[in-house]
């Protein structure tokens, strides 16, 4: 498991994403968080405390970062779904990260064809 997550985080920092670790990203419910358009995530080391869990929610905020890649870039604050065709929202984009999370290796790919 801690190639996966090695694996990972070498691809969200060859895109420009740095990582953050705070006891609670924002708020006591969320695992992690992607600030979108600032390609900064944070994992929450109070609530990921088991590899197989910061794999899950570092895969599920990097799909946040190829959404943001796909929508016009970084600079831009706009998202776009990558596999759906449903219009954007964040439902629609959170809905999306869930399915994906499950695939490590598929949100590599996404990563590197959106944000390289």
């Amino acid at each position: 498991m801690a190639g996966l997550y090695s694996l990972l985080l070498s691809v969200a920092v060859a895109s420009g994403a740095m990582l953050i670790e705070r006891p609670f990203c924002d708020g006591v419910k969320k695992a992690g968080q992607y600030f979108t358009g600032s390609n900064v995530f944070c994992l929450s080391t109070a609530l990921v405390n088991t590899e197989a869990r910061a794999v899950e929610t570092l895969a599920h905020e990097m799909v946040h970062l190829a959404q943001d890649c796909a929508g016009g870039g970084l600079q831009t604050d706009a998202y776009a779904l990558l596999l759906s065709e449903q219009p954007p929202s964040v439902a629609a984009a959170e809905e999306e990260a869930y399915q994906l999370e499950r695939d490590p290796r598929r949100v590599v790919e996404l990563v590197r064809l959106h944000c390289y």
